[in-house]
Parts: structure tokens; C-alpha cells; sequence
């Protein structure tokens, strides 16, 4: 899915009616909060299978890619295990691949 400017509450509502999804391939530019946090992506997407993020571009409050990173692998389930993130002009340029176990 290529997403353009999309808000974390749109998304939700997007993948609420998508609850039967099983794999996902995101890429592209977001907007607002939230979108930079390895917790609320998997709020998002813990129900699919499969989740990969290709480079979407996300607004960032942090300077700091550990703090990012934190948000990613501090989950005991392992739902990230694979993440990159770079930060330029105060946007959070994020690579992960996501799964349920």
C-alpha cells in the first residue's frame, strides 16, 4: 500500500476494515504523531502476519534514532526484529519487517 500524507487515526481506520489481512508492504509519506513508534505500529498491524515498511516517511518529535529504535525492540514478543531508522530534517525515515509469531 503507497500512502500519501496519512495520519495515524486514518490508518487505523483503514486497517480496522482490513482486520482479515494477513501480509503488508507500506511505503511512503505520513503525517501527524505516533507513526514513528514501534508500539503504536504494531497497535496498527499485530493482527496481520506479516508486515513490512518500505521507507515510510514520518514526522518526528525526537532527534535520537536509539529513542526511535527503543520503541521498536523493547516488545518481549519480538514483533520487530529487523529495523532501520535514519532522521534528516526532522522526519524519521523507518525500514522494519514485522511478524506474528
Amino acid at each position: 500500500m503507497k500512502i500519501n500524507s496519512i495520519s495515524y487515526n486514518h490508518l487505523f481506520d483503514i486497517m480496522k476494515s482490513m482486520a482479515h489481512l494477513e501480509n503488508l508492504e507500506l511505503s511512503g509519506s505520513t503525517s501527524g504523531e505516533n507513526l514513528d513508534s514501534g508500539h503504536k505500529l504494531k497497535q496498527l498491524f499485530g493482527h496481520s502476519q506479516n508486515v513490512e515498511l518500505e521507507n515510510p516517511v514520518s514526522p518526528t518529535y525526537t532527534a535520537s534514532v536509539n529513542k526511535i529504535l527503543a520503541t521498536f525492540n523493547d516488545d518481549n514478543n519480538g514483533f520487530w526484529p529487523n529495523v532501520t531508522c535514519s532522521i534528516k530534517y526532522e522526519r524519521a525515515y523507518l525500514s522494519a519487517f514485522g511478524y506474528a509469531k
